[in-house]
């Protein structure tokens, strides 16, 4: 048991704070002030706890005064003498304190740090980024923005996603709150099963595949794409040239749009897009055909974009730009690669399905494909791309005649 000392007054331990030093103030067995070389002044509680000497901080002299120092050591004394540990106490309530202060944060707040710290580092591109957070607040926000992440229920998630459901939007919504619940839990933010999982919430909502019909890129008949290709290469505009580029190279518009010179090795006619601006995340190769060359060599700048938008050679060119050169055909940018799968097809034998897949750039489910395409197939490749750009040059220099049928003839 600490020695008892006789109570020290307010006036005197204020004088003690110019000692450096630990001094027993009284009133309650073990109450110390300790204080620092610095001048900083502390209230310590020295007792026997379990058998064991320990040292608790009450708090700063600043915030404590003298009486409320005691109460407070006369309360933890309490506490040991009915054989509990106030040192423990004191850290389990830091830690409930904590804890519940955690899980008060609501979702809205949980979604932003998810994207800041996961989704921003896994998206692409800044559209893609910025699109997944907008989708987010303006779905789920509304209904469960301010609602602490472990208080949300499967009511709430069939709130968000049932008015969308089964259009994709409603299924990538629901995908993205599982996502940020999944995350809330592992930072122990909520904890038991996550409400926006598919395997629970497949028994209160359709499946997808069965009540969705999906709809495929609208694109043109392959037979059709020379004569668009020799309209729009009339336009002259970057946006023109970028669609010229996109369907000579049979590429995913956002790889043209984000394609940089650094990236284009003119001499050896090759095209490296880097691995960030692919769709696998993976660096992709493809071989340039002399048309898609001379298209490069006309453009002014050799920096930065190859197509920059607007005024800036650093702002990217966007989709709907290059939408808008549709030139009145019921297509879209995206359905010129089907055109030129469906080409490739009506070649026969003269090319390997792999080689016009890898120009593609799809990613090979059979494991005997993707070994025999480890190399790329470049050389057969260079000859596909060629083809294509021999077959799309056709419709500039194709002039329509009509024969007249000579009916004496017939």
């Amino acid at each position: 048991m600490p020695q008892v000392v006789q109570p020290v007054t307010a006036a005197k331990v204020k004088s003690l704070r110019k000692t450096a030093g630990t001094h027993n103030v009284g009133g309650v067995p073990g109450l110390l002030l300790q204080v620092t070389p610095s001048g900083a002044a502390s209230w310590i509680l020295r007792a026997t706890i379990h058998g064991k000497v320990r040292m608790m901080g009450l708090g700063s002299y600043s915030k404590i005064t003298l009486t409320k120092a005691r109460e407070l050591a006369r309360a933890a004394h309490a506490v040991i003498a009915d054989g509990g540990d106030p040192v423990e106490q004191r850290r389990a309530e830091k830690r409930k304190a904590a804890s519940d202060r955690d899980r008060a944060i609501t979702f809205s707040a949980a979604a932003k740090r998810y994207h800041r710290d996961i989704k921003a580092k896994e998206l692409r591109n800044d559209k893609s980024r910025d699109g997944w957070l907008r989708l987010v607040m303006r779905h789920a926000f509304p209904v469960m923005g301010d609602l602490p992440v472990g208080e949300i229920e499967r009511r709430h998630v069939l709130k968000v996603v049932e008015p969308l459901w089964p259009r994709p939007v409603g299924q990538y919504v629901r995908s993205s709150v599982e996502a940020v619940l999944d995350w809330s839990a592992v930072r122990g933010y909520r904890s038991g099963d996550n409400p926006a999982r598919w395997s629970t919430l497949k028994y209160g909502l359709s499946k997808p595949s069965k009540s969705h019909k999906v709809r495929h890129y609208a694109a043109l008949p392959w037979q059709e794409v020379p004569s668009f290709l020799a309209d729009l290469h009339k336009v002259g505009t970057v946006a023109a040239k970028a669609l010229e580029f996109t369907i000579l190279t049979a590429v995913r518009s956002g790889e043209a749009r984000q394609a940089t010179w650094d990236e284009i090795d003119l001499d050896a006619g090759l095209w490296s897009i880097v691995a960030e601006h692919t769709k696998r995340l993976k660096q992709h190769q493809v071989p340039l055909s002399k048309p898609a060359i001379v298209l490069l060599q006309t453009m002014p700048h050799r920096e930065g974009l190859l197509f920059p938008g607007g005024k800036r050679r650093v702002r990217e060119l966007y989709d709907y730009e290059l939408a808008l050169l549709k030139l009145g055909r019921k297509t879209t940018v995206h359905g010129f690669r089907s055109s030129f799968k469906d080409w490739a097809r009506s070649l026969g034998t003269r090319f390997t399905d792999e080689a016009s897949e890898l120009a593609l750039a799809h990613v090979s489910s059979d494991a005997t494909r993707a070994a025999y395409a480890r190399d790329e197939l470049l050389p057969e490749r260079t000859r596909l791309m060629a083809d294509w750009a021999d077959f799309l040059e056709s419709g500039r220099s194709r002039v329509a005649t009509v024969t007249k049928i000579d009916k004496k003839r017939g």
